[in-house]
């Protein structure tokens, strides 16, 4: 979940882009925190972002370990690590959610600051259309798990079957084509390393497989997640 980690992460730079006033977020919520794609958001929004605190969010509403959190001060000195409830990160201006939910999560609308950006990485979404129309506006929720193919190539059918824009493909799914790519290459082992392909990459390898990522063609895309 390497990649899908990263691409959500740099989704959030092309919309803070355009959306934020100022340049960096000091405070930014990550919601299921602690699971395989959203620990990784987590190191690279303190790795990259460097904000003054992250408000992670478990499984269960606020549950996180104190040891997690140590360690990850050990690796981000410049950066605090709260143990936050829901409505702790849905209070930042910068929100990333990765919960694994069949249901959308219970938020509400008046949690949101004024020109919030959430960037939801679930699949199911952990937004859903009645809130993107409640919070229009003031709140921006972008798809945090999207790449776009390069020109040329023909996905409609796929695209279309899985309700995607056209010519985007699942950030899991542009991970294990770049994978094959290195592979074929034989460039694998050198990129991600035996070691740590279990384990947690570390912050320079994100960057190369990224690297890697646009070299296959593949880019973020940005686009809102309900059309309202």
């Amino acid at each position: 979940n390497t990649i899908t980690a990263g691409l959500a992460v740099e989704i959030a730079f092309l919309a803070g882009e355009r959306w934020f006033s100022r340049q960096s977020p000091e405070t930014v919520g990550v919601v299921g925190g602690l699971g395989s794609v959203g620990s990784r958001v987590v190191d690279l929004v303190a790795y990259w972002l460097q904000p003054y605190i992250i408000y992670i969010v478990g499984r269960e509403n606020g549950s996180v370990d104190g040891q997690a959190l140590r360690d990850l001060k050990k690796r981000y000195p410049k950066t605090e690590f709260r143990a936050g409830r829901l409505q702790d990160a849905l209070s930042c201006p910068l929100i990333f959610l990765a919960a694994s939910s069949v249901e959308p999560l219970p938020i509400d609308p008046k949690w949101l600051p004024l020109g919030s950006l959430i960037v939801d990485i679930g699949k199911p979404a952990n937004t859903s259309p009645e809130l993107a129309l409640a919070c229009r506006g003031r709140t921006l929720i972008v798809d945090g798990a999207l790449a776009e193919l390069p020109e040329g190539t023909d996905w409609e059918l796929f695209c279309s079957r899985m309700a995607l824009p056209r010519n985007t493909i699942f950030g899991c799914l542009a991970e294990t084509i770049t994978l094959a790519c290195l592979l074929a290459k034989g460039e694998l082992d050198e990129h991600i390393g035996k070691p740590t392909f279990i384990g947690r990459p570390n912050d320079g390898m994100v960057k190369k497989m990224m690297t890697e990522v646009k070299k296959s063609g593949l880019r973020p895309y940005l686009s809102p997640l309900h059309k309202v």
